[in-house]
């Protein structure tokens, strides 16, 4: 049973402030394994080795701040700045059923955005939302209150 569903959230960058945004897709947080030679029994050793944190996807985003070309600004600082000038800090925060108290937090340390993917052009659309935004992640922690 998925007890968050049906939860409200917040979406919070930044210099950036909040963002309107109908789907989070959160990183996958895992370790890569190392396998040394045979141990006992003639079977391979399995060592846990460095974290692996996936990147974090945002669909249909809109800045209640920001002019639309935020993300793209920010994707051209990472591709032409110092690691000071994009890397930035962000905050999901899973709200329960009130709308205001904040159930889950996830903790994102050090995004900045990897791929813009925008919506398509449309004759009679008037959607203002970005289809999605990727980012990377250097550090990922989920708190619950």
């Amino acid at each position: 049973m998925n007890v968050s569903r049906g939860y409200k959230f917040i979406v919070e960058i930044d210099g950036i402030d909040q963002l309107l945004v109908q789907e989070v897709t959160l990183p996958e947080d895992s370790v890569e394994v190392v396998e040394l030679g045979a141990g006992v029994n003639d079977y391979a050793v399995k060592l846990p080795s460095r974290p692996k944190i996936g990147n974090i996807t945002l669909k249909k985003v809109l800045s209640t701040s920001k002019p639309e070309t935020w993300a793209y600004d920010w994707l051209e600082k990472t591709k032409t700045g110092k690691r000071e000038d994009y890397a930035k800090f962000a905050f999901i925060k899973q709200l329960a059923e009130d709308g205001t108290t904040v159930i889950r937090t996830h903790d994102l340390g050090e995004i900045f955005p990897v791929k813009i993917a925008p919506e398509g052009l449309k004759r009679l659309g008037t959607e203002l939302f970005m289809e999605s935004v990727e980012f990377a992640i250097s550090k990922y922690k989920v708190t619950t209150s």
